[in-house]
């Protein structure tokens, strides 16, 4: 009698492990000893794709175990020290998954093995194709729908015949079919941005859109996140606009003499979709129009498309882009977040100790194209523009991965005036989480009082940026 309480006991705790929704994976990998892993929830409220934290352990002795709480099946990322080694791990109440993590390749045992081997061997077999783009752009229209189209549907019939009399849950499938779906719109798209003749441009839209709209425009947001869903019908938006835009004048002219692209986006999106769909695309709009460009016209702008969402009752997805406007005019409002650092010559440089003057942050990294030209454009300004580039103080702050060597021997080249100052761990450094640096390079303009003046500055190969320090400066040129 004791032994079968005891086996009920059990059984009950099981059970009740299973409806509560814990989930546990293992992980066998061969990297160093100590990294730290991470077990991160996709979330919709997540614009960032980081992940919301839900377990963090250390390898040792090459494994590590992490533990979930969940009520349904989720989507999860998998980093080790910082590192996004999994985009997407499929999991269920109950689920106990074990993984092997290689150098070249991830295999899976356990509960749901089936279905996130499927996320690796699509990738593999289907998505893997090095001329893939290529084949794209030199496609005429009608070749282009057929190719695409069959591209397609060979990635659908991979996943159902992976699935063969298997029972897996409905939802997966559902999230699998729609990451095709979408992918192939989002290549339909690439290929209309880069046409380069306006007149093609629009006749080819017309065209094209129609079968876009067809793939996905009546989806509606799942529980499951789906990432290529959000910059799906992100640069779905953007495209209906660049249509619109190029009936009339070129893209430029229009944006220069009209609204933002992400104003004129915000107002596409209200027209075109269901109230669903509006919630979800326009927080996305507004949240990246936000984290482009962060001054005090932008921030207002925010607030009254904030307002418009919530006045149509779609405010269900607003939660990070208050977050985050909130943490931008702070940022703007308060006092700037000093730091005392040591540059490349052994000199502290404290950033209060400049009032007085004008200083630029470059946040840049010598792993990043776009930094190195903008490097370039920089030496020809300081070249040019002597008198300028002595009223201000320029800090390049590199956001390196231990690659002390390759910037000292960079920055020992390039010759550039200022302070170099290496910041170990890139994105994660503290002084670019404390600055929301999450782009490069990146520019930050700060006046004589030590206020921010531009969050986001223009580029040394934009003109504006010698125009404006030289009207700030009152340099006559």
């Amino acid at each position: 009698m004791k032994i079968l309480f005891l086996f009920l006991v059990a059984f009950a705790l099981q059970f009740m492990n299973a409806i509560a929704g814990n989930v546990q994976v293992t992980i066998n990998c061969i990297k160093s000893e100590k990294l730290s892993v991470k077990l991160l929830l996709q979330d919709y409220l997540d614009f960032e794709d980081k992940g919301v934290l839900r377990d963090s352990s250390l390898i040792v002795n090459n494994n590590c175990k992490l533990n979930d709480t969940f009520s349904t099946s989720a989507l999860y990322y998998i980093d080790i020290d910082n590192v996004r080694v999994i985009e997407s791990l499929y999991l269920e109440p109950g689920d106990s998954l074990h993984i092997e993590i290689a150098r070249d390749s991830i295999l899976y045992s356990g509960s749901r093995s089936l279905e996130n081997q499927c996320f690796i061997d699509l990738n593999n077999v289907v998505y893997r194709d090095d001329d893939y783009y290529n084949r794209i752009l030199s496609c005429n229209q009608e070749d282009l729908m057929k190719f695409m189209f069959n591209e397609m549907n060979k990635r659908i019939d991979f996943t159902k015949r992976y699935f063969s009399g298997e029972m897996i849950n409905p939802k997966i499938m559902s999230y699998l079919m729609e990451q095709i779906e979408y992918s192939t719109a989002r290549n339909i798209i690439y290929y209309l941005y880069n046409l380069k003749e306006k007149k093609s441009l629009k006749i080819d839209y017309d065209k094209l859109l129609s079968r876009l709209s067809m793939i996905s425009l009546t989806k509606k947001v799942e529980s499951l996140p789906n990432d290529i869903f959000k910059c799906y019908i992100f640069d779905y938006v953007n495209l209906l606009v660049k249509r619109d835009l190029a009936d009339s004048m070129s893209i430029d002219d229009k944006f220069k003499n009209s609204k933002s692209i992400f104003s004129l986006m915000f107002e596409k999106a209200i027209n075109t979709f269901d109230k669903d769909i509006v919630s979800y695309v326009g927080s996305y709009i507004i949240y990246r129009m936000i984290k482009e460009k962060s001054d005090s016209i932008t921030l207002q702008k925010a607030n009254i498309m904030l307002k418009t969402l919530s006045d149509k009752d779609c405010s269900k997805y607003l939660l990070p882009v208050i977050r985050l406007l909130d943490k931008k005019t702070s940022f703007l409002i308060d006092d700037l977040p000093d730091f005392e650092l040591i540059d490349n010559n052994g000199n502290t440089v404290k950033l209060s100790g400049f009032k007085g003057k004008y200083v630029i942050l470059d946040f840049w990294g010598t792993w990043c194209p776009p930094c190195l030209e903008e490097i370039k454009h920089m030496k020809t300004i300081q070249e040019n523009n002597p008198q300028l580039c002595d009223s201000i103080v320029f800090i390049y702050l590199a956001m390196e991965h231990n690659n002390k060597q390759v910037w000292e021997k960079f920055i020992s080249k390039k010759k550039l005036n200022g302070h170099h100052i290496y910041l170990e761990n890139g994105w994660q450094n503290d002084l670019s989480k404390m600055y929301m640096i999450n782009d490069a390079p990146h520019y930050i303009l700060i006046n004589k009082n030590g206020k921010i003046e531009s969050p986001n500055f223009y580029f040394p190969s934009d003109k504006r940026f010698v125009e404006y320090l030289n009207n700030v400066l009152n340099i006559k040129k």
